[in-house]
């Protein structure tokens, strides 16, 4: 599940990074077929894996996700 999860972060990265890439129009990279291809799952697959994940939480109570999400997610963020 992490190596999927990591994977689908990969192609949102390198989409987002690939529309900036061509010079004539940056409208243009929406049309390459492998583009597409990616644009239909990697989205809805990140976050069905996200989802999974988070089910996890649902068993904590409010005060302790609130603490474990400042810790990873704040945390980190101010270092």
């Amino acid at each position: 599940m992490d190596l999927t999860k990591t994977i689908t972060i990969f192609l949102v990265v390198l989409l987002h990074g690939l529309q900036f890439c061509n010079e004539d129009s940056p409208a243009t990279w929406q049309g390459n077929r492998m583009t597409i291809v990616v644009l239909t799952f990697h989205m809805p697959l990140f976050m069905i894996i996200s989802g999974f994940f988070f089910q996890s939480s649902l068993r904590l109570s409010l005060k302790e996700l609130l603490a474990s999400k400042i810790c990873q997610l704040l945390v980190p963020a101010l270092v």
